[in-house]
């Protein structure tokens, strides 16, 4: 029981190759990305805040604007001008009439 680390939340060793470096840094990149929050991304990597902004400032690193959109509430409207499907099968109907008597006349006339 008197193991090293017994009972201990043990963070995932640190990478030692450059490559492995290099991927971490783009993965925490990307997840800050993904959260609009780069001491967030750091936490959940297991990386110290200061090390992750101070990549952010080597590196040039930018979040993206985000887009600000409306409570969904606000975007619910009365509704106006419904067209049922019944109507809209009539509507079409109608043209579709229209166009099927144009097309029987110009038919009549050129085979006079």
């Amino acid at each position: 029981m008197s193991e090293p680390g017994n009972g201990r939340n043990q963070l995932a060793p640190r990478p030692r190759t450059k490559a492995e470096i290099l991927a971490q840094r783009e993965q925490v990149r990307m997840l800050g990305i993904a959260l609009g929050n780069w001491r967030e991304a750091a936490r959940q990597c297991g990386l110290s805040e200061g090390r992750v902004l101070n990549w952010v400032v080597r590196y040039g690193w930018k979040l993206p604007k985000r887009i600000e959109a409306p409570h969904p509430r606000e975007m619910l409207s009365p509704v106006v001008g419904v067209v049922t499907p019944a109507e809209s099968l009539e509507e079409r109907l109608k043209h579709d009439a229209e166009a099927t008597r144009v097309g029987l006349a110009t038919a009549t006339e050129s085979q006079r």
